[in-house]
C-alpha cells in the first residue's frame, strides 16, 4: 500500500529571545502565526488530505501548529498528536524513517510538523537516497511525498511543494 507523507514547516513564531525563552523549544506560535497554521490547514483540507497520524517536534511551536492543523483536518475527532523526539531540532533525517519504519503505516496519510533543515533533509533522503537538504521549507509551508512502500530511502516521489500563501490560497478558495 502506497504512503502518502505531508511535512510541514511549523507556523512563524516569536522572535527568539532568550532573556524570555531559555529554552528555544519554548518559544510559542505568534498571533499570526495560528492564524497562518489554520489557514495552511484548510488548503490541505482542500486538497483532500485527512491524516490518520499527525506526528510533531515536541518544540512548543511545531506541536501549536500539529494541533491546529489536526483539528482541521479531520472530519470527525481529531487524531491524537504525537510528539516524536526524531521530529526536534537536533533530530536526523534517517531517526525520522527508523521510527516511519516502526510505525503501522499500512497506507495511512501521515503529517510531520518539525523545522528546517531536517525537513530537507528528509525529504532528500526518502527522494534521492541521500540525507540531503533536497529542499527548504519556508515556515508553514508544506511538501507531499508518495511512498509505494515503507518509508525507504530513495523509494519516495515529490508530488507537490506549496508555501503558506499558496496553501492558504487553496484554502480560501474552497
Amino acid at each position: 500500500m502506497a504512503i502518502h507523507l505531508v511535512l510541514l514547516r511549523h507556523a512563524p513564531a516569536a522572535v527568539r529571545d532568550p532573556a524570555r525563552w531559555p529554552d528555544d523549544a519554548v518559544r510559542p506560535l505568534t498571533k499570526a502565526g495560528r492564524l497562518d497554521a489554520r489557514r495552511v490547514a484548510d488548503g490541505l483540507r482542500g486538497m483532500g488530505f485527512r491524516p490518520a497520524l499527525v506526528a510533531t517536534s515536541p518544540a512548543a511551536r511545531c506541536a501549536a501548529t500539529a494541533e491546529i492543523a489536526a483539528g482541521r483536518l479531520s472530519d470527525g475527532a481529531p487524531p491524537e498528536v504525537e510528539r516524536w523526539p526524531e521530529l526536534a531540532v537536533a533530530g536526523t533525517a534517517q531517526g525520522v524513517v527508523d521510527r516511519l519504519s516502526r510505525e503501522r503505516l499500512r497506507g495511512r496519510p501521515v503529517l510531520l510538523v518539525g523545522h528546517e533543515p531536517l525537513l530537507g533533509r528528509l525529504a532528500g533522503l526518502l527522494v534521492f537516497g541521500e540525507d540531503v537538504p533536497a529542499l527548504r521549507l519556508r515556515r508553514a509551508g508544506a511538501c507531499s511525498l508518495e511512498m509505494p512502500r515503507a518509508p525507504v530511502a530513495g523509494s519516495a516521489r515529490l508530488d507537490w511543494l506549496l508555501t503558506r500563501a499558496q496553501l492558504a490560497r487553496l484554502g480560501a478558495s474552497r
